[in-house]
């Protein structure tokens, strides 16, 4: 059988198998994204990275003890998280492009957290405005949950996601969270 006729009948099989992959994760492994611009980051599924072993760490020997020598415990400094208490107000990330229009979000922060989350969504079009309708509150309860960027975009609805990901980081640099 030649490739022009058995590669339609495998990408068709390929969707009926796989039908929770998104458009953008498509396009994320081909390497493209929505609307120009980069893929979102892959949330981390743990808060901690795993220290990994340098090589010279792996080649040399653990020191040879001797029973009379004594090893008195030295003190490790232990890590301080930078608190953002102080940080109040609203802050306003660039415009974004989305697939109907431009969308931008501005969050309300008061003594560090996330108190509130706006999203200026194109809503010109029918589309446009029952695609927001759905996506805009499931992005504000990420946000709002995660207390950062670190958040799940919306199958569906990929430009927007992507859209108000960009926008969202901007406006918490401005905050300096």
């Amino acid at each position: 059988m030649k490739p022009h006729r058995y590669v339609p009948a495998l990408l068709i099989s390929a969707v009926a198998a796989v039908p929770l992959v998104t458009a953008g994760e498509i396009l994320a492994h081909m390497g493209k994204t929505v609307a120009g611009l980069p893929p979102i980051p892959r949330r981390s599924s743990g808060s901690t990275p795993t220290p990994q072993p340098t090589p010279a760490a792996q080649s040399t020997p653990p020191p040879q003890s001797t029973p009379a020598a004594q090893s008195t415990p030295v003190p490790q400094p232990t890590p301080t998280q930078a608190t953002h208490s102080n940080v109040s107000g609203t802050f306003t990330g660039g415009t974004y492009p989305d697939l109907f229009g431009n969308l931008w979000a501005s969050i309300t922060v008061k003594t560090g957290r996330i108190v509130n989350v706006h999203i200026s969504a194109p809503m010109d079009n029918p589309t446009s405005a029952y695609i927001n309708s759905q996506v805009v509150p499931m992005l504000k309860s990420e946000v709002l949950q995660a207390q950062s960027a670190n958040i799940n975009g919306i199958s569906g609805a990929t430009a927007t996601s992507q859209a108000f990901y960009y926008s969202l980081v901007d406006a918490l640099k401005k905050a300096g969270l």
